[in-house]
């Protein structure tokens, strides 16, 4: 069974969804973010980064959002969340998997407050950049890869939807039909009550 060391309020909400998408048993194993519990030596040793998601699959620890959605897709293809190495697409899940982990949240977080770094120094070029970029792509169809789901969308939709709930990003047409689309996905609805009963523990 597949660990997934959780919190609700965090980034490993997206992961419940992932899991769902993926059909395979699975457990949650709350890490306390509010009360510390990432800080402490037993997590440290399953993430020195002291953040929350991290999964455990056997005998495998991965941490890291885009790589749980890489080795999870893979392990079990079964569930058809990404495109097999010699399938043409996996180029362009690769892409956008890594665009949306390593691109996405930080051109967001840096537009939020508002701090004003030349685009020749940042990875990502810039916030209009990547905006751009993410339109472009959505505006092909459904999903990232046209009308084929895939575990980038997990990654994708989650920043998508921060994104405009944070008021980080315009409300855009594209970014609507794609929300629409994901947000009609039983696993989608799955995992959202899966983290919404979590969240009916936290506060408790």
């Amino acid at each position: 069974m597949i660990t997934l060391y959780h919190h609700p309020l965090s980034r490993a909400a997206r992961m419940v969804w992932l899991l769902e998408e993926l059909g395979q048993p699975y457990r949650l194993e709350r890490v306390d973010i509010h009360n510390g519990d990432q800080l402490k030596p037993a997590y440290k040793a399953i993430n020195p980064m002291l953040k929350v998601p991290a999964v455990r699959d056997g005998d495998t620890v991965v941490w890291e959002s885009g790589a749980i959605c890489v080795y999870l897709a893979d392990k079990y293809p079964k569930a058809g969340l990404a495109p097999g190495v010699n399938e043409a697409q996996r180029g362009d899940y690769l892409k956008w998997m890594f665009f949306a982990s390593s691109d996405i949240e930080p051109a967001f977080s840096l537009k939020d407050v508002k701090l004003d770094v030349p685009a020749l120094a940042l990875a990502w070029g810039s916030y209009e950049r990547v905006l751009d970029a993410i339109v472009g792509v959505l505006k092909k169809g459904p999903f990232v890869l046209g009308d084929r789901f895939s575990a980038v969308d997990v990654m994708m939709g989650s920043a998508v939807q921060f994104g405009i709930m944070q008021k980080m990003i315009p409300e855009k047409p594209e970014f609507t039909r794609y929300l629409k689309s994901l947000s009609l996905r039983s696993a989608f609805q799955r995992a959202n009550a899966r983290n919404e009963k979590e969240m009916e523990s936290v506060k408790q």
